[in-house]
């Protein structure tokens, strides 16, 4: 065997090797291949793939042609098309992998100069460069990002093979330079870049390297200094990436645009002419240049241009996106239908923009307002062709010409003029043509120099990322002391991109490939969420600070993210970084400027805020790629070390082999838990519980992609429930969405929306402010006065007159005098007020009350008016509808309701004549364009279809603003609310009609394989959403034992436990709720019965509960017991750390007080002993640090280690325990200790008026760390609304003002 081995060419073991790792890598993607849809973006490439539609900005068009064909390979089976889209990743995955093999062996064989055929290699030289390229292949195929991505639907697979292949492709042209059709490979690069901007942009990064190992090649003659020759370089790779991302790519779409524009709207041609000349053109000046360069043999001339036309060729892919939105596919999302609208699709436009490396911060203020670039849509003029007859257009003004959206429109204005024109002979033409659909006034925001700064890392004025929610924001992570009218310094914002955007958003998923992972719940910058360790302890607790390792609780040891690599990986890859600086140094940074340009500038380039969505480690796969490059010339190296020394002595070379061999096995065994979703079906079945929830025909409204995604797989793909329309919140913003729910798909009839194109187009209707009528009566009578004030002192105090007249103009600006008239005029008839009464000035105080109710039809006619008085001037060039009405009533149809199964007949004694908007008790400054477009909606069914809306919005008592503020008249039907007209009466968010919610919980619902497994994988979004399921458990069992259905609360109870295993989901203390039903459950079903505990029924029942609590004493037992090993730093000062330990000990004490009701006789007393003696350790513990931060002058350290001391004693008094009053004593002694200090105060500050003090603070953006802990552990130890309510009066004004930017930051969290 070895003989033959050694019989073979290093071409043919080379290939063997690749094809050896190439089915490694496949066979483990399959392994762990999900089955089906998963979350985030998945679902959309998914659905999109199968039918060839078009996704979100800025497409992937070839991926989605290509994962057409593989779903195709289903043949009609589409509950595999899923399947067969994710294998494709697998498939491009385990590629990459072989092409990541044979860049290290090519590397390897330059390292020992055994490249060309002349240099015979020995057998130790051809088994060290393949063995360095196993190694580092199956580093990276084990590694965390990578084999994340090679598992799921999405691009990145497929974006790493193209990097893998464009990489090896430069190598090969190296090798094959002295050939005479070397450049083939340049040709083919060229063409595998323009094919991968159709997956996704980030293959151009390797660009600078491809250049660098070209020119390095073609420049090895030319005599110049190496310094120079190296900047050189460097300058024309980036140069070239640049003139390729930021001119090539966007302006050949941009140049098709502009002559579209140019032959449709100045020549008077037909839609696409420009874009097939524009085509035309270019082909004849390539093919020109193409014979040119032949004839005249300019070689280097002739390869740029067939380059160029490769590139261009592969780019092509794109106009699948044109024509699959012309086609009018369900999903089309931006609708990109011509050259025009691609350019801005491809700019990804809808989702902005933000500063790079100058610019403006979050608290620049110093700005002015200019027109940005219009936007053109698809339209029809119609003109005048003969003689000068006019017409006025809808400005009043006189045209000959006029511009429609539609051509029906133009149609019918024609035959309104023909018809005026009577005798007249005229003549009229509807031509094609871009028309205007945003001007774009006041668009763009131009900052002053002062306002602006160099490298702005801290640009979003967004509250939650500049405060972030545990000083986790911008001026957490930068050291900016207060949030005030300063623009951060550089250092600041250096400081920021160094602690947050590098080693938090980068680093930090770097080390994870090659270190190890805490866990897999997503990290914000604490001590406990997602970050890299190394399973050592002295490193990851004294050096990263973690906390101890060896005294994990069972939940978080036994996290699947839990990964350990003890740094061998990148101390491997850190070795073949020197090992090849000092072996080929070109080479070496050809490798750097790969890693530095897919990992570091990419942190540069996304300038990301804090509280992303999700982790970003996805995409930094390219910087991971070059770094597994190192870790197999890291192997190399290794090698070569003991080549000289111990060649001889075979057992260590083999004992070496074996070790590095290791390296990637503990990364595959360690992964392979938290990477295997083989038997996953979550994302899918989850989406079909939402669909199931719905009755037929229904609305459902939903706002992320988790909530979204998945459900067009489920419909587009599997084509289930596709009569209920999914309507996402967040795209009804848009008019192209807003056009495709108008229209039927498959079984859903279309959205009832009643506003035409031209009300909802961009740019009309995105807002409409907030205006109130008794703001506009009083405008009135203020105008009024001070007129007659002008009339009276306009000769004696030109300065008062002066100013009175710039106020007036003000208001005149935002409304005129004759507009306010007539908006009052208007609003009369609404309240059955006849017009001509208008300007009586008791007619204004009879309609100048707040509790006036206007109907919604009227509020739609208001907000479908394109009169000037209902316009408001916001910005100097641009007017805003506004609406003066402060409450609706939505009309009840009963007969409809009824009729269409919305409430059922026992329930219509509870129907609502109408229900009740109310914007100004909810404080509503504007409705923005999906509000408007719902509100029209709810009038134009009229109660025809049930409305829905996904509980993965958001919590409706919370945040009301999704739900149209209609919270109030919401039922809980699943993972859906319906919208019904009964009003709630209980405090929690929704009604529960049992009959209905146990139906559709118990016999329609899927689990998605955790009913039937204990070995899925759950990831912390799949948490985050069975976190869902577990409430709507509760609040059934909740309302079936208030109903006295005992049996069917019961069985409620047994699915919960037998469906959502402690073994999946770890029971924590929110799932106290279903101990309290549980115990309730026993003490209804056995309430003639409690003194008979002998009874056996009744002790199996209580075991069952105790065994429960139990689980939960023996977690927080565990938390209370880990969380005090920190360090005496950390537990006085982390108030993260105080949280934990807080929550870990209010845990225990809930369970005590619960576990003391219990009448069982043979209780686990162990636990208690356990409970007491971690206790009786840390009170003492506890009492030592607050008498040294007493000591110090802490107080409020003091005061917050002061509140866990007293929950230890409410345990203690709980238990029973015999030290209670030793420890009350010291209770008392520490309270008088960190209490004195304020009793020789002469102006003592309460407890009432700290927390005011503190408020004004955060409201003056001068919070200080010592206010920002004293309001923590205020609110966290708030322990009634009473409470709450006596320490605001002190402050009333300021304590609503806080609570609404509570309100505020938390709606932001919603909607990002």
């Amino acid at each position: 065997m070895i003989n033959t081995i050694k019989s073979l060419s290093f071409r043919a073991l080379n290939n063997l090797g690749g094809c050896l790792v190439f089915f490694i890598a496949l066979l483990t993607y399959i392994l762990t291949l999900e089955p089906t849809t998963s979350f985030w973006d998945c679902g959309e490439y998914i659905a999109t793939a199968h039918k060839i539609q078009v996704g979100h900005p800025p497409g992937a068009p070839l991926f989605i042609i290509i994962a057409n064909f593989f779903s195709n390979l289903t043949f009609g089976n589409t509950a595999n098309v899923a399947w067969m889209i994710n294998f494709m990743s697998a498939l491009c995955s385990a590629l990459t992998i072989t092409f990541l093999f044979w860049i290290i062996t090519l590397l390897s064989r330059k390292i020992l100069n055994t490249e060309k055929p002349e240099n015979k290699m020995s057998f130790f030289s051809k088994f060290s460069i393949l063995f360095s390229g196993l190694i580092g292949s199956l580093i990276y195929t084990f590694s965390d990002s990578f084999w994340f991505s090679a598992v799921e639907g999405e691009v990145y697979a497929m974006s790493s093979l193209f990097t893998a292949v464009v990489f090896w492709s430069i190598l090969k042209w190296e090798s094959e330079y002295e050939k005479v059709d070397a450049n083939r490979w340049l040709v083919f690069i060229a063409f595998l870049i323009g094919l991968s901007v159709g997956v996704h942009m980030l293959n151009l990064l390797a660009i600078p390297a491809i250049t660098s190992i070209y020119l390095y090649k073609k420049w090895k003659s030319i005599n110049l200094s190496n310094i120079f020759k190296f900047f050189v370089i460097n300058a024309i790779g980036v140069a070239i990436l640049g003139l390729i991302f930021y001119i090539i790519v966007p302006q050949t779409v941009n140049l098709f645009g502009k002559t579209e524009l140019y032959f449709v709207n100045s020549l008077g041609l037909s839609f696409n002419s420009g874009t097939i000349a524009f085509l035309i053109f270019l082909t004849i000046i390539i093919s020109s240049g193409l014979i040119y360069s032949h004839r005249k043999k300019l070689v280097n001339l002739n390869s740029i241009i067939l380059s160029f036309l490769f590139f261009l060729i592969g780019y092509s892919s794109f106009f699948v996106l044109i024509i699959r939105s012309n086609a009018n596919t369900p999903i089309d999302e931006n609708n990109p239908e011509d050259a025009v609208s691609l350019l801005a699709y491809l700019n990804r436009e809808q989702y902005g923009s933000h500063p790079l490396l100058h610019g403006y911060s979050f608290n620049s203020s110093d700005s002015t307002l200019v027109n940005g670039k219009p936007v053109f849509v698809q339209g029809y003029e119609l003109k005048n062709t003969e003689g000068g007859f006019t017409w006025k257009d809808k400005n009043e003004k006189l045209v000959h010409k006029e511009d429609f959206s539609t051509k029906e429109k133009a149609e019918i204005k024609k035959k309104e003029l023909i018809h005026s024109a009577k005798n007249k002979s005229i003549s009229f033409e509807i031509k094609d043509k871009y028309i205007i659909s945003d001007a774009r006034k006041d668009w763009k925001t131009i900052y002053k120099k002062n306002d602006e700064s160099f490298f702005p890392r801290m640009w979003s004025n967004s509250s939650l990322h500049i405060n972030g929610r545990m000083n986790d924001g911008y001026l957490g992570w930068s050291g900016k002391k207060k949030n005030d009218d300063k623009i951060p310094t550089f250092l600041e914002n250096l400081s920021f991109f160094w602690n947050y955007q590098f080693k938090h958003m980068y680093l930090r998923y770097f080390m994870w490939n090659f270190s190890g992972k805490q866990n897999d719940s997503q990290g914000h910058g604490n001590k406990f969420d997602g970050n890299w360790i190394t399973g050592i302890n002295i490193i990851d607790n004294h050096i990263l600070g973690l906390g101890p390792i060896k005294n994990l609780p069972k939940h978080l040891k036994e996290n699947a993210g839990h990964n350990k690599y003890f740094l061998l990986p990148f101390l491997l890859g850190l070795f073949g970084l020197v090992f090849h600086f000092t072996q080929r140094k070109k080479d070496f940074w050809a490798i750097f400027l790969l890693f530095f340009f897919t990992g570091i500038a990419i942190v540069i380039q996304l300038n990301q805020t804090p509280y992303q969505p999700r982790e970003r480690d996805y995409a930094y796969v390219g910087s991971f790629f070059a770094y597994a490059i190192w870790t197999g010339i890291g192997t190399l190296g290794v090698l070569q070390l003991i080549k000289q020394e111990i060649f001889h002595l075979k057992n260590i070379v083999i004992a070496v082999c074996v070790f590095l061999l290791g390296i990637p096995t503990i990364m595959a065994y360690q992964n392979w838990d938290d990477h295997d979703r083989s038997s996953r079906y979550t994302a899918r079945d989850f989406a079909k519980n939402y669909l199931a929830s719905c009755k037929p025909n229904a609305i459902l409204f939903t706002m992320g992609d988790n909530d979204t995604f998945p459900l067009w797989y489920v419909q587009e793909v599997e084509g289930y429930r596709t009569d209920v329309r999914v309507v996402n919140l967040s795209l009804l913003n848009t008019d192209w969405y807003i056009d495709q729910m108008k229209k039927d798909a498959y079984n859903g009839k279309a959205v009832p929306f009643s506003l035409e194109k031209d009300l909802y187009k961009q740019g009309t209707r995105d807002v409409a402010y907030y205006y109130p009528y008794s703001t506009l009566i009083q405008d009135k009578i203020t105008i009024n006065s001070l007129e007659n004030q002008i009339k009276n002192t306009q000769k004696e105090n030109v300065q008062q007159t002066l100013e009175i007249r710039n106020y007036l103009n003000n208001l005149s600006l935002m409304i005129s005098k004759n507009h306010r008239n007539k908006a009052l005029s208007s609003i009369g008839p609404m309240l059955g007020i006849k017009n001509e009464k208008s300007e009586d000035i008791f007619f204004l105080d009879s309609i100048n009350v707040d509790e006036k109710i206007f109907n919604l039809s009227d509020f739609n006619k208001w907000i479908k008016n394109d009169e000037k008085f209902t316009k408001i001037n916001v910005t100097e060039n641009k007017a805003h509808v506004y609406f003066p009405m402060s409450k609706l009533k939505l009309p009840v149809n009963k007969k409809n309701i009824l009729d269409k199964n919305i409430v059922r007949d026992l329930d219509l004694n509870l129907v609502e004549d109408s229900l009740v908007i109310d914007f100004k008790k909810n404080q509503v400054r504007g409705l923005d364009k999906k509000s408007l477009l719902i509100l029209d909606l709810l009038e134009q069914n009229d109660w025809e279809r049930p409305i829905y809306f996904a509980i993965t919005i958001g919590d409706p008592n919370q945040n009301p603003e999704p739900f149209l503020f209609l919270n109030d008249y919401l039922q809980l039907d699943g993972m859906v609310y319906q919208l019904i007209p009964i009003k709630n009466t209980n405090n929690e968010s929704g009604r529960i009609d049992s009959d209905i919610l146990y139906n559709n919980l118990m016999t329609k619902f899927k689990w998605g394989g955790i009913d039937m497994s204990n070995d899925i994988y759950i990831d912390e979004t799949n948490a985050r959403m069975i976190r869902n399921f577990k409430n709507i458990f509760n609040r059934l069992t909740s309302q079936l034992i208030d109903e006295g259905k005992l049996e069917k609360a019961e069985s409620v109870i047994d699915k919960s436990l037998n469906t959502i295993k402690n073994e999946l989901v770890p029971i924590e203390i929110y799932d106290l709720p279903l101990l309290e039903n549980y115990f309730d459950l026993i003490i209804e079903k056995n309430i003639n019965q409690l003194q008979s505990v002998e009874q056996e029924s009744i002790k199996n029942e209580y075991k069952n509960l105790m065994s429960l609590i139990n689980l939960l004493i023996t977690r927080y037992n565990l938390e209370l017991e880990y969380y005090n090993l920190f360090s005496e730093k950390d537990l006085t000062k982390n108030w993260i750390i105080q949280n934990k330990i807080q929550l870990a000990a209010q845990s225990l004490s809930a369970l005590y007080l619960l576990n003391k009701d219990i009448p069982i006789i043979d209780k686990n007393n162990s636990l208690k002993i356990n409970t007491t003696r971690i206790i009786e350790k840390n009170f003492k513990k506890t009492i030592e640090l607050i008498e040294n931060a007493h000591s110090k002058k802490n107080k409020n350290e003091a005061q917050n280690l002061f509140s866990i001391l007293t929950i230890y004693v409410e345990i203690a008094n709980t238990n029973n325990d015999s030290k209670l009053n030793e420890k009350i004593t010291e209770l008392e002694r520490i309270s008088n200790l960190i209490n004195r200090q304020n009793t020789k105060k002469t102006n003592p500050i309460s407890s009432k008026n700290q927390v005011c003090f503190c408020i004004e603070q955060f409201l003056n953006n001068q919070l200080t760390e010592s206010c920002n802990i004293y309001l923590n552990d205020f609110f966290s130890n708030l322990k009634s609304e009473q409470d709450l309510m006596e320490v605001s009066s002190s402050c009333p004004e300021t304590f609503e003002l806080f609570i609404q930017q509570q309100m505020d930051a938390a709606r932001e969290t919603e909607n990002l």
